[in-house]
């Protein structure tokens, strides 16, 4: 348990990985699958706000498989917006609207009220990255509407900055305030059953991404 308490608090990028390898290795001699699925999760979070892509990947995957295992709803809601963001890092959309969808979906029912900040946010980026700039903006809003009370971490500015700042400057500011608005509006149940396209009654087919889906 030291070695993984260290592991969450390791500084740069080497001294995670050498933190985080020593601590799995540990606690899986003592058969524990619980704590070295949540140290990779926050490692994967960890890595992908410092812009190390291909730990985030790694790290994040390795989480998905042990939480796929411990049969926590809590858990896989939690680890699928990681693993929704390492997907938009590899440019698998699919995988990614999987694993934000199942997200809200668990959020929803077990109102989780601030994992679907996380979620909706997700599907902003997916929308900006599928070129739906009206949709993206009122996930946008809707996103920081149920927010929660939740402080900007490293993670948020990343995604902020590199999807939702230019999409809102390709949109035109004001189109985009307009429809943020509109999705700020939206209560908790109405803005993940827009998210998930509930709301416009259409039947969405999502792909079976690789590694995300339990």
């Amino acid at each position: 348990m030291a070695a993984y308490a260290k592991a969450l608090v390791a500084g740069d990028r080497r001294e995670l990985r050498a933190r985080v390898e020593l601590a799995a290795s540990l606690l899986q001699q003592v058969e524990d699958i619980h704590h070295p699925a949540d140290m990779f999760k926050i490692a994967g979070y960890r890595a992908f706000s410092n812009g190390d892509d291909d730990d985030a990947v790694e790290y994040v995957t390795r989480a998905v498989a042990m939480t796929r295992e411990l049969d926590d709803p809590h858990q896989w809601m939690l680890v699928q917006g990681m693993a929704g963001m390492v997907a938009l890092l590899t440019d698998d959309i699919a995988g990614a609207t999987a694993a934000f969808r199942e997200q809200l979906e668990l959020a929803r029912e077990l109102v989780v009220l601030p994992a679907a900040f996380e979620g909706l946010r997700g599907l902003t980026a997916v929308a900006v990255r599928e070129g739906d700039l009206d949709r993206a903006a009122r996930l946008s809003g809707a996103a920081e509407a149920h927010r929660y009370g939740q402080l900007e971490h490293p993670a948020d500015i990343r995604v902020r900055d590199t999807f939702i700042a230019p999409a809102r400057t390709r949109h035109g500011t004001e189109a985009w305030d307009t429809g943020a608005g509109a999705g700020a509006a939206l209560g908790f149940s109405d803005a993940i059953a827009y998210a998930l396209r509930e709301a416009e009654g259409e039947p969405v087919a999502v792909p079976m991404p690789s590694v995300v889906r339990h």
